[in-house]
């Protein structure tokens, strides 16, 4: 994935996440989203 910030417009670069998600009854109830948050705490803040 690679991502942009909204406030600088920089990219964020190429990064690996991971979603974990709970599903009861065909919908989303729970879900956990795992990315490198010190890139993109770089990137906004320069």
């Amino acid at each position: 994935m690679n991502g942009t910030t909204t406030h600088s417009g920089k990219e964020i670069g190429e990064f690996t996440f991971a979603l974990r998600a709970k599903v009861r009854d065909g919908k989303i109830v729970l879900w956990h989203w795992f990315e490198d948050s010190f890139a993109v705490s770089q990137a906004y803040h320069g």
